[in-house]
């Protein structure tokens, strides 16, 4: 591993590159976590990390769950679900309504290493690396992967990004069809009403963000003419959040080499 790999490794830092942030996916919010997990131990300008190896008892901590061999396997047959459309990166392509399904991980591997500790294995599949390591050329968003481990909702951390890359913006405006677009809401019956949009979108998930990561964001609504004036845009405040600390390091990974007894153990079982 290089040393900037491993820099960015002991920081955890996620850098994601624009195409990944745009493209639609059906992911869960625990398939969410575990990709932003390993974006943050690769280091985005050195392909040769793309294969991450990390701690069981690692990944137990950031996620704050048991993973005993049952819950192993879910996540592992979750991980190897994951997929991802590169069409959304083609255009022309989009336009002619062609697909182009690509699953998001290679390899997905749990075993003991040669000191006994029980060591997650990940490996991007080959034709999503150039959206992983090209990052320059595409543009990305980078941010702690402690802001979004905590958030409770795929929304949130949708909200989360799309906040993050208008942070310091003097007029950071978003039209309310492309922001419900980006959030993956759109096409909710429900959120077609701004009303209920506003109560359990958009306030709900800010209150969260205000709360557990590291930006403050308001806003005002934007109205266009017509009959009630309707709310067609909303402009974004995103400020840095004074009262944040990221406790990732001190309080969820003491040592990412730690090889405690329950890491030396066999996997529980259920």
């Amino acid at each position: 591993m290089s040393k900037n790999s491993d820099q960015k490794q002991k920081k955890y830092i996620i850098e994601k590159s624009n195409p990944i942030l745009e493209a639609k996916n059906t992911m869960s919010l625990q398939q969410m976590r575990l990709f932003s997990i390993y974006l943050a131990y690769i280091n985005p300008l050195d392909e040769s990390t793309k294969h991450v190896s990390i701690p069981l008892q690692t990944i137990s901590r950031m996620l704050n769950v048991e993973l005993n061999e049952n819950a192993m396997h879910q996540i592992g047959r979750a991980c190897m679900m994951m997929y991802i459309d590169l069409v959304d990166f083609d255009k022309e392509a989009k336009k002619r309504g062609a697909m182009k399904l690509r699953h998001m991980f290679q390899t997905f591997d749990v075993d003991r290493d040669k000191d006994g500790v029980w060591m997650v294995d990940i490996e991007a599949d080959k034709d999503i690396l150039p959206y992983l390591f090209q990052i320059k050329e595409m543009g990305y968003l980078k941010y702690s992967l402690w802001n979004v481990l905590l958030l409770s909702s795929k929304i949130s951390i949708k909200l989360y990004e799309i906040m993050k890359a208008g942070y310091g913006l003097k007029n950071y405006t978003l039209p309310l069809q492309d922001l419900k677009n980006r959030l993956g809401v759109a096409e909710h019956k429900t959120y077609q009403t701004y009303k209920y949009f506003k109560q359990d979108v958009l306030n709900r998930c800010l209150k969260e963000i205000n709360s557990k990561t590291d930006i403050k964001v308001s806003y005002e609504e934007i109205r266009g003419p017509g009959r009630g004036r309707p709310v067609n845009a909303v402009r974004f405040k995103v400020l840095k959040n004074p009262d944040f600390s990221d406790p990732l390091q001190k309080e969820i990974i003491v040592n990412d080499s730690d090889s405690g007894d329950g890491e030396r153990s066999e996997l529980p079982k259920v």
